[in-house]
């Protein structure tokens, strides 16, 4: 088969897409398994919740539009998206999550990943530097994340030192006592060692089982200006 490689500034709204047009090669996103893995959808539900979040007080996003569509996953989709290499990169996003009753599998090659618990706890794969085994790791001090609304996830991966931040709804970044204060730095802080990198990020995948949404992804080399201007049965996402 033959991906698609975007190389960034990439960013997908999902906007362009007529209602119920599904994904395929033609626009970069592939399916696993079954070929009506995804498809662009303007649920009444599903964007009124979507509206509703974006029309908040200083709730600003990198995509102008008028979110009228969204990604709506029932299995497994990726997109082969090639960041620059050996820098800083920005992946995010809008979900509509969906809880795991069970700690999922997942692969070694995955730089991060992460999962919502039952308990709308984020849990996130991450390299344990001192022991040399690689863990999912439930973020003692991430925000409760509710499975009926929409969500902002905003990864940063340092490829220069092989690891990441994790911030929800644009707050600071999550600490916890896994993390480190930096590289070669102290326990208990945001930065999160990838389980594996190579140098550069190179796919997104999303897996949701029937009700998982996914809109405005985008991969930069930066945040964009406007961030951060405000009070800070199963899907999981995973970056290479």
């Amino acid at each position: 088969m033959i991906y698609l490689v975007h190389v960034i500034p990439f960013e997908e709204s999902f906007e362009e897409y007529s209602k119920g047009t599904r994904i395929a090669g033609s626009n970069g996103w592939y399916a696993d398994y079954s070929g009506e893995a995804g498809m662009v959808t303007n649920g009444t539900a599903v964007m009124a919740q979507l509206l509703d979040y974006v029309g908040l007080p200083a709730r600003t996003y990198p995509i102008t539009g008028t979110h009228t569509q969204v990604l709506h996953v029932q299995d497994s989709l990726h997109n082969n998206v090639h960041s620059e290499s050996i820098t800083n990169v920005f992946v995010d996003f809008l979900m509509m999550m969906v809880p795991l009753i069970d700690e999922p599998s997942v692969d070694t090659n995955d730089q991060i990943a992460c999962y919502l618990t039952t308990n709308n706890h984020l849990v996130v794969w991450q390299r344990d530097v001192t022991a040399m085994t690689n863990e999912w790791v439930t973020l003692s001090n991430a925000p409760a994340i509710s499975t009926s609304a929409w969500v902002r996830l905003t990864f940063e991966s340092d490829y220069r030192n092989n690891m990441y931040q994790v911030r929800v709804n644009e707050g600071i970044p999550i600490s916890d006592p896994h993390g480190w204060s930096g590289y070669g730095g102290s326990a208990t802080g945001t930065w999160f060692y990838m389980a594996q990198t190579n140098g550069a990020m190179t796919t997104f995948k999303l897996t949701g089982e029937g009700s998982a949404y996914l809109e405005d992804f985008t991969v930069r080399a930066e945040l964009p200006g406007n961030f951060g201007r405000r009070p800070p049965t199963g899907s999981i996402y995973s970056i290479r």
